[in-house]
């Protein structure tokens, strides 16, 4: 996963073209947030839904992956926009496209959004109606959505390559209000903190809200961050990777920083399988889901 102002867009390409050639490596997401970070104001010009489109055309195999940060706080016309760039997107892609959703509620986010009030529940009720507005949008329904937060009545039918629709995945750490989200909406759900244990926990709770919700928990891979050492170093995020992996992860969501001294990846998928991890992640993936994914 990468940031669109932290690396310049020679070597997000670069980075991207290569993983396209190695099996072990099934989607790459770059991060499109709501209020630009400092490095997306000071560094290379550039968008993610743009850089997405170009990579389109530059890879013939990989998923290519939206990180949508702080979606409730879209307003309407926005949310709208943002399902016809992913219908358009998956288009161009030829079925390539999956999204990530987070929701950035703490401390002065809650404070300045004006639509929540200040309370931590409408910011997830508000990411719940978001998460089934797209996922309804991006099914080609003939009936357009509507909902409390959400009005989606003005947006002509979209038409997308996948059916059904673009995976969705979401990611929390130890709040409820996301796991349920993820219960009810989810094809993916990742753990953002660093502890197994507290992984394997909330795992568990995810499972429980699934089978309260009325879907099968198998039908939901799970995953974990692995952010890679700004050294470069491979070694802890091979460490944290086997653990996560003997503690249940299907897959493993490897964070590219700014300012990382960036090794290859053929040395990265080289001493994961070394590691015994890339067949057994391929293996729990499709026991998941049924089949072969491209995530």
């Amino acid at each position: 996963m990468t940031s669109p102002g932290d690396w310049a867009w020679e070597e997000t390409l670069a980075l991207y073209e290569a993983a396209d050639d190695i099996s072990l490596f099934e989607t790459g997401w770059i991060s499109e947030r709501f209020d630009p970070t400092f490095s997306e104001l000071t560094g290379p010009p550039a968008r993610s839904w743009m850089i997405l489109t170009a990579l389109a055309k530059a890879t013939r195999r990989i998923q290519l992956g939206i990180r949508l940060d702080s979606l409730h706080y879209y307003q309407v016309p926005t949310l709208g926009r943002t399902a016809h760039l992913a219908a358009s997107l998956d288009v161009v892609s030829d079925g390539r496209l999956a999204m990530r959703l987070g929701a950035d509620w703490e401390g002065d986010d809650l404070a300045s959004d004006p639509t929540a009030g200040g309370r931590i529940g409408a910011y997830f009720a508000r990411l719940d109606e978001a998460c089934g507005a797209l996922t309804w949008s991006l099914s080609g329904k003939d009936a357009p959505f509507r909902g409390k937060y959400v009005d989606l009545t003005s947006i002509p039918r979209l038409q997308t390559v996948q059916r059904p629709p673009p995976p969705l995945c979401i990611e929390s750490r130890d709040v409820m209000g996301t796991l349920k989200i993820a219960a009810r909406h989810a094809t993916e759900w990742t753990y953002l903190g660093r502890r197994v244990d507290e992984f394997v926990r909330l795992r568990e709770i995810l499972f429980g809200l699934c089978n309260d919700a009325g879907r099968d928990a198998d039908a939901i891979t799970t995953s974990a961050r692995l952010r890679l050492d700004t050294s470069g170093d491979l070694r802890p995020l091979l460490d944290r990777a086997a653990a996560f992996s003997c503690a249940g992860a299907d897959l493993g969501l490897i964070d590219f920083p700014a300012g990382v001294s960036l090794p290859s990846l053929e040395a990265i998928a080289e001493g994961l399988e070394d590691a015994g991890l890339g067949s057994e992640v391929r293996d729990n993936q499709a026991r998941a889901t049924g089949g072969p994914t491209w995530r």
